[in-house]
């Protein structure tokens, strides 16, 4: 975009910002944000956009504000006015492209909220898509420009590929089926010209597969052996490559690894519900060695997850975990990635404490990856009450349950959801932690938690243990709300196994 700027300087509710900040965040935004949803017209001016669309003005401002080195501290300065002027654009009709383009950008990096149920992006995602529906856009083919400039049906078709994306990392975290209308609109894409796009694309298409295989899966009978015909679906996605080389990056590893871990799961848990001492002796020794290896099939898919989360970590010195002025580049992905270490970081522990006699990994290799995901997550986090922050928390009231022996996980039986169930049985987990330690916490000192367990295994990564309610009304679209009493019953920490 074009540094003809809007004169004078923009107002969000009482405060004002300066050009020179304009500048500087949407240059972060373009370096640090947009390859993930290239879905912007980039010749017009920011003058000129923050006359037609006030609201895509400011998104781009929130999001890019968020975790800027510098700059940081607009976020919280902006954040009630710039949430007004979006409750204002929800009430109202709305037909432009750019309010499309707006609320798909929060869709991919929602605003933080204190509890779960603060979260609309769900309802954000259906109330887009039917506007994107209303527009026609999904309509939009490589030959049929419908009387737009090529540019602009370009800028519309990726805008829909967008909104596809978001049903489908949403519908995968809220554990909802994406509509066939919505996963068969846009056909197959031809190659792009510029590489960014072809990189979008190529994530579109990994998260399309898997919200299609994963309503595949949930609808296959309970007692149907599926092992080989799942295996066959994961090995389908390594086949999204073929053709798109040129565009492949880590991140579009990282999407697919994630994809492939999710069916690994489900069909680990559908499979659970088929178990059965009626069935004969050779059936079950069969189902017990297609289970072990699925379950290697997993921890790998985990592993090398967590191992490209932490190539991305800077090298250099200069980054000190919770520091916001550190340049840290997970910080900018979309929160899906998020959710996808948090699988990896879930299934580690499950391996670790359920599976560990099954595929019988080195002890120390599963924990240099639980020490890995703990550094990742340091790294990421600015505060401790932020997501990437409640996730230290839950690895460090899991790692104390853990060393004293009152750990006790169960194998997640599926619901349709895939890997939902096994992130929020170990979020409940943490919860259960919580609940059972609230008496002993009230009267420990804080230097009983001077050697924490997690020190032990993560030595000098570890931020502080926090006594506060850290897991309550963690961020996530799948509406676990911790407030509840009345949560999934869910047997962690009963010692005696009574």
């Amino acid at each position: 975009m074009s540094n003809d700027l809007p004169s004078p300087p923009p107002y969000l509710g009482p405060i004002p910002i300066e050009n020179s900040q304009i500048i500087s965040l949407f240059e972060h935004f373009h370096k640090h944000y947009y390859r993930h949803c290239p879905i912007l017209n980039t010749e017009i001016s920011l003058h000129e956009l923050h006359e037609s669309s006030p609201l895509l003005f400011w998104t781009i401002i929130i999001i890019s504000s968020r975790w800027h080195p510098s700059l940081h501290e607009l976020y919280a300065c902006f954040l009630d006015s710039y949430r007004a002027l979006l409750s204002r654009a929800l009430i109202e009709p709305q037909t432009s492209i750019e309010f499309v383009q707006a609320v798909i950008l929060l869709l991919f990096w929602p605003l933080a909220v204190n509890r779960q149920a603060e979260d609309p992006s769900w309802n954000l995602c259906g109330m887009v898509t039917n506007v994107a529906m209303k527009l026609a856009i999904h309509r939009l083919r490589v030959n049929d420009r419908q009387g737009l400039s090529e540019k602009s049906a370009w800028i519309r078709r990726k805008t829909w590929l967008a909104c596809v994306q978001a049903n489908c990392s949403l519908g995968w975290n809220a554990g909802v089926a994406v509509s066939a209308e919505v996963l068969t609109s846009f056909g197959s894409p031809v190659l792009p010209h510029a590489k960014v796009d072809g990189q979008f694309i190529l994530k579109v298409l990994v998260l399309r597969k898997l919200s299609q295989y994963t309503a595949t899966v949930t609808a296959l009978p309970d007692k149907l052996n599926s092992w080989a015909f799942v295996q066959n679906l994961c090995k389908d996605l390594d086949s999204v490559r073929d053709g798109w080389e040129e565009f492949w990056t880590t991140e579009t590893e990282i999407v697919v690894l994630g994809a492939q871990l999710c069916l690994y799961t489900l069909q680990l848990e559908h499979a659970a519900k088929s178990l059965s001492p009626a069935l004969p002796m050779v059936l079950n020794q069969d189902n017990d060695s297609a289970r072990r290896n699925f379950i290697h099939l997993a921890f790998m898919a985990a592993a090398r997850l967590i191992h490209l989360f932490s190539e991305m970590l800077p090298n250099d010195e200069t980054v000190i975990p919770s520091d916001a002025r550190s340049d840290v580049p997970q910080r900018y992905l979309p929160k899906h990635y998020f959710a996808l270490s948090l699988l990896a970081m879930a299934f580690m522990y499950k391996v670790k404490i359920l599976h560990f006699d099954t595929i019988k990994p080195n002890q120390n290799q599963i924990n240099s990856h639980i020490r890995r995901i703990h550094e990742i997550f340091s790294t990421w986090s600015r505060e401790s009450s932020d997501e990437p922050g409640r996730a230290i928390a839950l690895m460090e009231r899991v790692a104390a349950a853990e060393k004293e022996s009152r750990l006790k996980l169960n194998d997640s039986v599926s619901d349709g959801r895939s890997g939902v169930k096994i992130l929020e049985d170990m979020i409940d987990t943490g919860r259960a932690i919580r609940e059972a330690n609230a008496q002993k916490i009230e009267t420990e000192t804080d230097d009983s938690y001077d050697s924490s367990p997690m020190e032990n295994l993560i030595a000098s990564t570890t931020l502080p243990f926090e006594h506060q309610e850290l897991l309550q009304g963690w961020n996530f679209p799948w509406g676990l709300d911790f407030a509840s009493v009345d949560q999934y019953q869910f047997d962690v920490v009963n010692p005696y196994n009574m």
